[in-house]
This record gives structure tokens, sequence and C-alpha cells, in this order.
């Protein structure tokens, strides 16, 4: 997703305020890390410039690039969770697979 800001197209990622905590959480940063990446607020969205350096700093793991893969596709959290009528377990699968990346030297 881009935005254009006063003729000035900034590719962004949105976000809410739950979802950026859990991918900062799951990173090893602090919300307030990425704080000067954020271009704007609206409503329940966050907006992030994804070519920002406070962004960019963050390192996906394994298990957040399985969930951005998946998600490119269609298969997100919020699907898988509709479809099996209960809580995913996506969190918890994605911090495993980001553990397990950082002991084999991925993410």
């Amino acid at each position: 997703m881009a935005v254009d800001l006063g003729g000035l197209c900034v590719p962004m990622i949105r976000f809410t305020p739950s979802q950026l905590a859990a991918r900062c959480r799951s990173r090893g940063v602090a919300v307030d890390a990425v704080e000067a990446a954020v271009v704007r607020r609206d409503g329940d969205h966050v907006y992030l410039d994804d070519h920002h350096e406070a962004y960019q700093n963050i390192r996906l793991g394994l298990g957040d690039m399985v969930a951005d893969g998946l998600a490119s596709v269609g298969i997100t959290r919020e699907l898988v969770s509709r479809v099996l009528g209960k809580p995913c377990g996506c969190d918890k699968r994605q911090a495993a697979l980001n553990n397990l990346g950082k002991r084999l030297g991925i993410g």
C-alpha cells in the first residue's frame, strides 16, 4: 500500500494497534521503537512507513516471514479463526517459529 502525502508517495503498512504490538513483540522490540515510522493514525489503524529506518531495523523472524507469505495469498489469522470457529493459535505458532529461526540463524 502506498499513500500520497502532499506529492510524496510513501509505502506503508496498515496495522491495528494490537497487530502492531504483536509484530513488535514477535521481533523483540518495544512499540515505542517504531514510533518514528508512524505516518498517521486513522481510527482503529496505524500506518507505518515501510521503508523508514525505525521500521527497517526490526528483523523479520521465520514466523513473521511465514505469516506475511500466507497473508500475501489471503490466508490470514482472521480467516483461519473464522474457518475453525475458534481462535487459531497463530500467535503462538508464529512466536515458536521465530524462536526456531533464531536458533537456526534465520531472522
